[in-house]
Order: C-alpha cells, then structure tokens, then sequence
C-alpha cells in the first residue's frame, strides 16, 4: 500500500479533510464531518494512526481548531 510505504519511509501522512473546504466558513456539523471523517477514512486504509491536519488554504479559526482538535489529531498545520 502507497499510504503505508510511505509512512515507513519516514513521511508524515495526514488529513487534509474531505472536500477541502474552507474550513471557517463551515457550521459546526460539517466541521466535525470534515475533520473526522477524514481521519477515520485515512486509518482505515493505512492501518495507520493519522495524527496531522492540514488547514485547507491554512485557513483557521478557534473553531476550526476546536474541531480539529476533537476529531482527535494531536497536530494541526
């Protein structure tokens, strides 16, 4: 598996959300949605814990941030 490969060879796998949004102008249910599934999608694939997120356009709030945050990554870029 690609994903898996390379994460072996030392690169950083991680979310970049769904639909690449921007992630401030979405409410809360797409928020969560954005973040989440993403995560939950990429470790099912890879068998791999997906801890980074990446801001679509780097584009964040506090909100965002609380999401992203809740969706349980431990980095957030």
């Amino acid at each position: 598996m690609l994903g898996a490969e390379l994460a072996g060879g030392g690169h950083e796998i991680g979310s970049y959300s769904m639909r690449h949004c921007l992630m401030p102008e979405c409410d809360a249910r797409a928020l969560a949605y954005e973040a989440g599934e993403s995560r939950r999608i990429l470790q099912t694939w890879l068998g791999l814990p997906i801890e980074s997120f990446f801001y679509p356009n780097g584009n964040t709030d506090a909100r965002t941030a609380h999401a992203v945050a809740q969706a349980g990554y431990r980095r957030r870029r």
